[in-house]
């Protein structure tokens, strides 16, 4: 019976869904023909309906017979031949894994990634057994996870062998990359000046690269970072590297002349290190330790900062009218005052803040009649007291001793500009106060006025185009006191300039770093002297300029009396040019010895120089002034500004005199076409 029903399944099951319901009816239609045929006996009934199912299923026999051939022929094809092969085979190879593993997958942090990991680790966990995942541990050399269940057998592989990221992990850098939040950090004053940068500059660009919100606390002092997760903790990170990468160092200067903390604040400003007073004439130093650039200029500002500005003679020049000793009334013809006064390039660092002044006639600028005599034609000054005296025999005695130069003063130079006035800090409303040329030289003279002389180009030179240049690198150290000492020679200072000539033609402007001076053609000229540097002012309040004159009464050093540092520095400059300026600035020794007397550096500087020869009035039979002109770029506080000087070779000469004046007196009158309202006139 069991026989009979398996093979009528089995045929069944080859049969369709129609035809497996015709054959159900056919085989109740036969019962019942056979119910009515033997009569009411139900025992008859009973035996003739189960005698007529075999002989139904007899019918049948030829179908079963053909299904089972169809069996036979899909045993015969290639996959009933692998799935047996994976039937018989018990053991799984890197072939069988390495066949699921897709060829890429979404970015981690994203919902479909999370999709795509859930995918294959679904398809694997079907695929293989327990065992055959450990075993694929033991071809792919890793170690068993801690729990031994088959999804952290599967997610083992995906992870350690497939280097793809844990759904934990991408979970959570989906939830770092929405939720916002604001930590708060200690700093001390080192990390959060250094942390600002230059006049902030740095953290600007710490808070477009990490993308956050960055805010200064000050009870106590601290920074607040604001983003999402992932950004923050990108800022964490650099703020630890960060505080491990400051170093400090001490410099100890060579005088016992105290520098004051409001002059390192603009140390600090200018160098991006972070420069504070200590005791015993130190100055405690903090740079960031991939910025040594920023520590060597703290330095050499800081050296710098040790020399007082010049306060040499100062005189005055003007109409004899303008002179009187009396008090000056609103009805004078003439009175003078201190104007407030913006020079076009800006004041040296060193200079404190405050508003600066500058001695002017009032309304003198405005009047086009207004003008002062030729310096050939009066040639008197006003000194400080209020004394008429012959500028040539002023100039001399103060620079020279006397009139008689001797042969060894080469040069006196007058450097045009404007003699300015320092106020202090405190902010006062300015108001104009009248005073005579007499009272406004004593007011100048006081101590309490820190003055400076801004040098200028004169409009004569706006449109001049340079010629003869050379590219200079200029060294100036001032002898100062040392330390245990009283006193040192006065003005005493060792200048060394490295020069070369420039064949190409460039505009008179001044330096940047982009330029490039490539074709010099003519070799390096070095040269050494050390010498006094003379000074005498000279204010004009009448006219558009003031003048200073100066001598450098000066020998020159040959090579072997060099200071070593000196040397060592001179040899290591390969290539002097404005496009290299890191070598410039590299290694420069900022302190020297020589004969005994210590030297500090006062300046370094590279500067574009050119000399030309102006054309005068055509009435003039001296001819036109024969001017030198510089171009400066500091190369410690990258201040740039423009130098131009005219020069006396032979200062006891008349006739070299005569020139000399007659030079300055046509570079500072104003043209006859200049109006105060016009801005193409405006020299200052």
């Amino acid at each position: 019976m069991s026989a009979a029903f398996l093979h009528r399944f089995s045929v069944q099951r080859s049969l369709c869904q129609s035809c497996h319901r015709c054959l159900q009816r056919r085989t109740l239609f036969a019962a019942q023909q056979g119910i009515v045929s033997k009569g009411s006996n139900t025992d008859s009934y009973s035996t003739d309906a189960f005698t007529s199912l075999p002989l139904q299923n007899e019918n049948l026999e030829p179908r079963t017979t053909q299904s089972q051939s169809r069996i036979n022929l899909l045993e015969q094809t290639k996959i009933q031949e692998f799935l047996n092969s994976v039937a018989a085979s018990k053991e799984v190879t890197i072939e069988d894994i390495e066949r699921h593993k897709p060829s890429k997958h979404a970015p981690s942090g994203t919902t479909q990634y999370e999709s795509d990991y859930n995918d294959i680790l679904d398809t694997l966990l079907r695929s293989f057994t327990v065992k055959q995942l450990k075993n694929a541990h033991k071809l792919y050399n890793l170690t068993l996870p801690k729990s031994r269940t088959k999804r952290d057998y599967t997610s083992s592989i995906i992870e350690r062998q497939w280097r793809w990221p844990s759904l934990s992990e991408s979970q959570k850098k989906r939830k770092d990359r929405t939720e916002i939040v604001s930590p708060t950090f200690p700093l001390t004053t080192r990390e959060a000046f250094l942390l600002l940068g230059k006049d902030g500059a740095n953290l600007h660009l710490l808070s477009s690269k990490y993308n956050v919100r960055v805010s200064f606390k000050f009870s106590p002092l601290s920074i607040t970072v604001e983003g999402i997760r992932e950004s923050v903790e990108k800022m964490a990170r650099y703020l630890n590297t960060f505080k491990q990468g400051i170093v400090e160092v001490m410099l100890e200067l060579p005088t016992e002349k105290e520098i004051l903390p409001k002059l390192l604040q603009r140390v600090s400003r200018l160098s991006g290190a972070l420069a504070e007073p200590k005791d015993n004439n130190r100055v405690h130093i903090s740079y960031r330790k991939n910025e040594a650039r920023a520590s060597f200029v703290a330095k050499a500002l800081s050296i710098q900062g040790i020399h007082d500005l010049e306060r040499p003679p100062l005189i005055a020049y003007t109409n004899s009218e303008s002179h009187s000793t009396s008090q000056v009334t609103p009805g004078s013809p003439r009175s003078f005052s201190m104007y407030p006064f913006a020079p076009i390039h800006p004041l040296p660092w060193n200079l404190p803040s405050g508003r600066t002044l500058r001695i002017r006639d009032i309304g003198g600028l405005l009047d086009p009649h207004m003008e002062s005599p030729d310096m050939l034609e009066h040639k008197m000054i006003y000194d400080m007291n209020g004394n008429t005296e012959n500028i040539r025999e002023f100039v001399m005695r103060n620079l020279v001793g006397s009139v008689d130069a001797p042969s060894r003063i080469c040069t006196l130079q007058a450097s045009l500009g404007h003699l300015l006035f320092c106020q202090s800090e405190k902010f006062t409303p300015y108001t104009l106060e009248r005073f005579s040329l007499t009272d406004a030289l004593r007011k100048a003279g006081d101590r309490n006025h820190k003055r400076v002389f801004i040098p200028c180009l004169p409009s004569h030179l706006s449109d001049k185009i340079p010629s003869q240049q050379r590219l200079i690198h200029r060294i100036i150290y001032r002898s100062v006191a040392a330390n245990g000492s009283h006193h040192a020679p006065t003005s005493m200072a060792l200048r060394l300039e490295i020069s070369q000539a420039v064949s190409d033609i460039f505009s008179h402007q001044v330096l940047s770093p982009d330029e490039n001076e490539s074709n010099m053609v003519e070799p390096r000229e070095t040269v050494c002297r050390v010498g006094t540097q003379k000074l005498v002012d000279l204010i004009m309040p009448d006219r558009m300029m003031d003048i200073r004159f100066s001598i450098f009464d000066d020998t020159e050093v040959s090579k072997e009396q060099w200071p070593r540092e000196l040397c060592s520095y001179e040899e290591s400059i390969s290539e002097l040019s404005s496009s290299n300026l890191d070598i410039l600035r590299a290694d420069l020794p900022l302190i020297l010895s020589h004969n005994g007397v210590t030297y500090a550096l006062q300046s370094s500087t590279l500067i574009r120089q050119s000399i030309d020869t102006v054309p005068g009035p055509g009435d003039s039979s001296l001819g036109g002034p024969r001017i030198t002109s510089e171009s400066v770029l500091d190369l410690n506080s990258n201040q740039r500004y423009m130098e131009c000087q005219v020069a006396c070779d032979d200062p006891g000469s008349d006739a070299s005199w005569e020139q000399f004046l007659y030079e300055c007196d046509w570079m500072t009158k104003r043209s006859q076409a200049f109006s105060p309202f016009t801005s193409s006139n405006r020299t200052e």
